[in-house]
């Protein structure tokens, strides 16, 4: 597909998009690696009860560790929980830091 044809089904769909050197997805870290692992989770359903749980413990405690985030998951097996959850925008880690894991920050996303 050509940049024009890009451009012109961006703007149907009312989207945007932009052009990224190699380098900038390869060379930037952390993100892509992370990308590919929450992606695992992307048909996740959580359950309403685990998503309450979690949002009020965030909204009590501010950000908190991603291990200190687990307990709140108990109808759900808890990464994939917490992983849906980041890629359905309820929650935000930082991608670019480091591989997430157990001391990765999460927040939560008020929208």
């Amino acid at each position: 597909m050509q940049s024009v044809d890009i451009d012109a089904a961006a703007r149907r769909l009312n989207a945007s998009y932009r052009l990224v050197e190699r380098e900038e997805i390869y060379d930037s870290g952390f993100r892509l690696p992370n990308a590919r692992d929450l992606l695992k989770y992307a048909r996740v359903s959580v359950t309403l009860a685990d998503r309450v749980r979690l949002l009020g413990l965030l909204d009590q405690e501010g950000s908190l560790p991603m291990s200190d985030c687990l307990g709140a998951i108990r109808n759900t097996e808890p990464v994939a929980a917490i992983a849906s959850m980041i890629l359905h925008r309820f929650i935000d880690v930082e991608l670019d830091e480091a591989i997430l894991g157990p001391e990765t920050m999460v927040r939560r996303i008020r929208g």
